[in-house]
């Protein structure tokens, strides 16, 4: 009798419960992951640049305090009338503060859609059941971007989660719009007074108190999912940005503040001397007030006579 034919063994068994590995050392992906053939880059470094624009704003709203108390402690001069020499300045310092936090607002805006939309692109690349990168757009739907962000936030952190972290940030982040809505709005309907600029401050502090936390939201989640590529054998991301780095940043946000708003309030009044230069009859040289006899300064304008009709 012929003996048994046996099939020859694979020469490279995988382990019962082990993912193949490619000659480059990295795991063939699985069915869930057939999009992404190759591994996502790393959310790492757009959370370093994440990290140093909320430090930015750390800093420009602690100039926005510092505004706001030198209005309570001088209301006069912070108020004057058009006349006053000081009002320019003022004018060109308040512009000044205001293009800085619709920079760095914009700035860290867009900063924190990138990380987070490569964030859930290497959550989906680790999980089945993960949301998509397309959920970052529900920053932008009203009513859906009070609720929608912070489940795609607890979604990244899942296994890695610090839900108190995660909830005084949201909280603080929501409290800081309502308050800068409420600061905003009610001076229409409510008398001009110091509780204006209490109420500015209370959202400024709002502000930074999400802005601090959301630093360590995103260095948590980066932790993890650095953690889970290491195990998938995907090339590892920058390292976070050092205490003291964030903290000069924040210090850089705040020079850049006040050089800006420095720099609006002395341009400013030059600004507003050469329009109305440019604009006949704004000066006291180009006035003609009726009831004089002669207007001798302004060219162009008619000479009146004390007895003619004018």
């Amino acid at each position: 009798m012929f003996p048994l034919m046996t099939l020859p063994s694979d020469p490279n068994p995988a382990e019962e419960g082990q993912e193949p590995s490619t000659a480059e050392g990295v795991p063939t992906p699985p069915q869930h992951r057939s999009v992404y053939w190759r591994p996502p880059p790393s959310p790492t470094g757009a959370g370093r640049f994440v990290t140093v624009s909320l430090a930015g704003t750390i800093g420009v709203l602690a100039v926005l305090i510092a505004t706001s108390l030198s209005i309570l402690l001088n209301r006069e001069a912070w108020t004057a009338d058009s006349g006053s020499d000081l009002m320019p300045f003022v004018l060109g310092w308040l512009a000044g503060v205001g293009f800085a936090v619709v920079g760095i607002g914009t700035l860290t805006g867009i900063a924190w859609m990138v990380w987070q939309h490569r964030a859930h692109a290497n959550r989906v690349a680790m999980s089945d059941d993960a949301l998509k990168p397309s959920v970052v757009w529900w920053w932008l739907v009203p009513i859906a971007s009070v609720v929608m962000p912070f489940l795609a936030i607890r979604d990244l952190a899942r296994g890695h989660d610090r839900p108190g972290l995660r909830r005084w940030w949201w909280a603080s982040y929501l409290l800081f719009g309502v308050v800068s809505a409420l600061a905003t709005i009610l001076p229409v309907y409510l008398a001009e007074g110091d509780w204006q600029e209490w109420l500015a401050m209370l959202s400024y502090l709002f502000g930074i108190v999400a802005a601090v936390l959301a630093i360590r939201v995103v260095k948590l989640i980066n932790v993890g999912l650095e953690a889970g590529r290491e195990r998938e054998g995907w090339p590892p991301g920058w390292k976070p940005v050092s205490g003291g780095a964030q903290f000069l940043f924040v210090i850089g946000g705040a020079a850049a503040a006040s050089v800006g708003a420095l720099f609006m309030g002395l341009i400013f009044p030059r600004l507003m001397e050469e329009v109305a230069q440019a604009q006949p009859g704004t000066t006291g040289a180009n006035e003609f007030s009726v009831g004089t006899c002669f207007n001798q300064s302004a060219p162009g304008y008619p000479q009146v006579s004390c007895t003619d009709p004018h």
